[in-house]
């Protein structure tokens, strides 16, 4: 074999390679460049990252201000509610005082009620008393003048009973009235303690 065979062979077995290599050659360009731009990339980023982060401090700067004027505001809440505890406290005794006093009340007038309910039946028993002089009176027409002429003294004392009965539950019922009007001025009272609190 002549040495421009060999030449030549070796021509043959060297251009694929060289044509391999610079194949390779402008890969490694374009992806060089790629990173390159990558890299470009990130270096913008990580400056609107800087930038991002310094607009984080600066935001929280203006919290930690915030929460320091916060801070200053629940100190002085605290001091306040300490000052509404404490008018609570005397509220509450003022409250328990008007309870003792509420409860000597509804004993009275559980008292009253029973003298009430005494009153009620007397006034039934004087009632019937008074259905059955009626009836007596409409079943003895024929003897009614003579019994009326009789029984007029005893009928008019009735009739005062009665009456005295009826002056006695109306002075009732205008002291119970008294007293509802009592209670309704202390609720009115509670309900105005309870709203200024």
């Amino acid at each position: 074999m002549t040495d421009v065979e060999i030449l030549q062979a070796m021509e043959r077995i060297i251009k694929p390679v060289l044509t391999k290599i610079e194949e390779v050659k402008t890969e490694l360009e374009e992806r060089m460049d790629r990173m390159e731009e990558h890299m470009d990339r990130m270096e913008e980023r990580m400056d609107r990252m800087e930038e991002h982060m310094d607009r984080i401090e600066e935001r929280m700067d203006r919290i930690e201000e915030r929460m320091d004027r916060i801070e200053e505001r629940m100190d002085r809440i605290e001091e306040r509610m300490d000052r509404i505890e404490e008018r609570m406290d005397r509220i509450e005794e003022r409250m328990d005082r008007m309870e003792e006093r509420m409860d000597r009340m509804e004993e009275r007038m559980d008292h009253m009620e029973e003298h009430m309910s005494h009153m009620e039946e007397r006034m039934d028993r004087i009632e019937d008393r008074m259905t059955g002089i009626e009836v007596h009176l409409e079943t003895t027409t024929d003897v009614g003048i003579k019994i009326i002429g009789e029984g007029h003294a005893d009928l008019t004392r009735k009739l005062d009973e009665a009456l005295k009965v009826e002056n006695e539950r109306e002075l009732l019922l205008i002291r119970l009235n008294y007293l509802e009007g009592e209670v309704v001025k202390v609720k009115r009272r509670l309900s105005q303690l309870e709203k200024t609190a």
